[in-house]
């Protein structure tokens, strides 16, 4: 049983190599920012500390750097685009030896946890309001409309 345990956890770990690159908040005010310029391209290996693109805010424009060594897998949002608000998907980052031909964009911000209670309540998300980070909604959102 630990050997199946073992295996299974290093399979949710490599699923879980390819990760997504949100629009960081460059201060506690932020709520939106534009893609000044990306640094990086599709298949790029970067290491800790490399920028990986620019964000301009309404007061300055500045150098956003990777957490950690990685490869470059695939823009989101364009160079040039503006209004993007924190906590949106802008990129997607992977491992070194992982299959970028084949990258999956969340297309939702809401947790897994909170999407199967929806599902099983038959509550559509749009009938909640979330009070969440950034308005995103929670588990306790769900229950308190039930």
């Amino acid at each position: 049983a630990a050997c199946a345990r073992a295996r299974a956890l290093s399979t949710s770990a490599v699923r879980a190599r390819i990760t997504p690159l949100v629009m960081p908040a460059m201060s506690p005010t932020m709520t939106e920012g534009g893609i000044a310029r990306w640094a990086l391209g599709p298949g790029d290996a970067f290491s800790a500390g490399d920028v990986i693109l620019e964000i301009e805010t309404d007061k300055a424009t500045m150098d956003v750097e990777a957490p950690d060594d990685g490869v470059f897998g695939q823009v989101v949002v364009e160079a040039g685009a503006k209004n993007v608000q924190v906590g949106d998907v802008i990129a997607m980052l992977a491992e070194e030896g992982d299959d970028l031909s084949n990258i999956q964009v969340p297309t939702s911000r809401i947790f897994p946890s909170v999407a199967r209670l929806l599902a099983e309540s038959g509550v559509k998300g749009s009938e909640v309001k979330g009070t969440g980070v950034r308005g995103m909604l929670t588990k306790g959102d769900v229950l308190a409309h039930l």
